[in-house]
């Protein structure tokens, strides 16, 4: 019975090498318990054996499934030790998540592993190798878990992980009741790559909305400036003064906004930075239009109205000229 016990806890205990590790804490709980029933059973047949002057039995096989058992103990406690404090910590909300506790909380187990990889008996064991390996994916998921905290992240890069990370399409990411339990559950370092991406398109978004924003600021604070066109004592009333400020500043905000277009992450904007560059473009060339005609006009006024001789040797033009400008 106690060879068979054996052979079980080798072909189906806790410490085969595709152990789940959950499932491998429950067959742990079974095993012990069943060798301590074994081992009860031993004691009580070694007490009968001492009693009536009979050779005492050994259980070599008991002995060598007590030391297996005690490996797995001690692995398996610093797996549920993680469990548990992965628990505990999932119950505080992601809004209010402290970055510095969760990195000590990782350091602490990874020293833990760290020592018993240098007990032999330990390190040998194929599930340690399971256990390491899981802490240690917890651990690549922190810098993830950090890039999350980011402002630049908006709801759409939230439905993106969702998919991503193939959780439901409801999940529920309202900062309120969001936990890290749920965050956990999703096991990012899994999905190291595209979670990254996502995270570096989020701050390379951030910065075009930033800069859409800020044409809108340079722009309001823009002016016209008119001034008075006086020609002898006549006042003519007003002209705009240069645009060349304005027009540098239209250039520049041309460029910024070719800029944009040509990055693969304008995608959310582009309907803002297209309504942008179609209205700078217009603004342009109402200005040019506007100064053409200003410049043409005051040409045009010094000839047709400074000069008598000149409207009588072009009649026609003069009348057209006097009916354009009072229109």
């Amino acid at each position: 019975a106690v060879k068979e016990f054996q052979r079980r806890l080798a072909a189906e205990g806790p410490g085969i090498p595709d152990v789940v590790l959950d499932e491998g804490l429950v067959s742990l709980d079974r095993f012990i318990e069943e060798f301590d029933d074994k081992t009860a059973m031993k004691d009580e047949l070694t007490v009968a054996e001492k009693l009536f002057n009979l050779p005492v039995t050994s259980y070599p096989e008991l002995d060598e499934v007590s030391n297996e058992l005690d490996v797995q103990k001690k692995i398996y406690a610093v797996y549920s030790a993680h469990l548990e404090t992965i628990k505990q910590l999932g119950e505080s909300l992601f809004a209010e998540l402290d970055m510095k506790k969760l990195f000590a909380f990782t350091d602490d187990f990874k020293g833990r592993i760290k020592e018993m990889s240098t007990v032999k008996e330990l390190a040998g064991a194929p599930v340690f190798a399971k256990v390491a390996e899981t802490i240690e994916g917890f651990k690549d998921s922190l810098p993830l878990i950090e890039n999350l905290k980011s402002d630049a992240l908006r709801d759409r890069h939230w439905k993106s992980l969702i998919a991503v990370t193939g959780q439901d399409p409801d999940f529920n990411t309202n900062p309120a009741t969001f936990k890290l339990a749920d965050l956990f559950g999703m096991e990012l370092h899994k999905f190291r790559d595209d979670v990254l991406q996502l995270c570096v398109a989020a701050e390379k978004e951030l910065k075009i909305e930033a800069d859409v924003a800020e044409l809108s600021g340079v722009w309001r604070d823009q002016k016209f400036e008119l001034m008075r066109y006086v020609k002898g004592d006549v006042d003519k009333g007003n002209v705009l003064k240069t645009v060349d400020e304005i027009t540098l500043v239209i250039e520049d905000m041309a460029l910024t906004l070719q800029s944009m277009l040509g990055s693969r992450f304008v995608k959310p904007f582009l309907q803002d930075v297209q309504s942008w560059e179609k209205k700078l473009s217009l603004i342009a060339e109402v200005i040019e239009i506007w100064m053409e005609v200003q410049r043409k006009w005051m040409y045009l006024e010094s000839i047709f109205i400074g000069s008598e001789d000149i409207r009588e040797q072009l009649p026609e033009e003069a009348k057209r000229f006097d009916r354009i400008d009072r229109d």
